[in-house]
């Protein structure tokens, strides 16, 4: 029989958070940051800002359970990334995006492109020296030929055909 794990020396553990900023020192005074229990919010968020040094512990949480920090929004031109774990700490590390990093349209997706307005040098749909080019459609079509199947599709509705009518006029004599 194997042995029985050690009993913890305390039911209760501490678990800590930190923000760390990257590349900017103009950053929003404050963030919200919650704390979760096996994936579920557990109490209330909490507020990280210059004033508690950026840092929050919460203390008496019960042993055994799997925890985790969070930021619940993260500042516009910024990626988060979440490090650490209950027994270490968690650092919340925000970086701001380099203009090469942020999308053209950070405010939402891209239109959808009418090739029909894109029309380039050449006068054609796409914009291309090929008459062929039709831009940035995507390719919808299928190069099988259909006539084998509808002749099959023909000649299994005429044999079907003949088979309900021979049957019907076995039936009569």
């Amino acid at each position: 029989m194997p042995p029985e794990p050690p009993e913890p020396p305390d039911r209760f553990i501490e678990v800590t958070v930190s923000k760390v900023w990257q590349g900017d020192t103009k950053h929003p005074d404050s963030v919200t940051v919650q704390l979760y229990r096996g994936g579920v919010a557990y109490g209330r968020p909490i507020t990280l800002s210059a004033a508690n040094s950026w840092t929050h512990k919460w203390s008496k949480l019960p042993y055994g359970s799997v925890w985790t920090a969070d930021e619940t929004e993260v500042p516009k031109g910024y990626t988060k990334t979440v490090t650490g774990d209950a027994e270490s700490g968690f650092i919340i590390t925000n970086t701001l995006q380099s203009t090469a990093d942020k999308p053209e349209n950070p405010d939402g997706p891209d239109e959808p492109k009418d090739p029909g307005t894109d029309i380039g040098d050449s006068g054609v749909p796409g914009g291309g020296a090929d008459p062929e080019d039709t831009g940035d459609l995507p390719y919808t079509s299928d190069d099988a030929d259909a006539t084998p199947w509808l002749i099959t599709l023909a000649l299994s509705t005429i044999a079907l055909r003949y088979l309900l009518f021979f049957k019907r006029t076995r039936e009569k004599t």
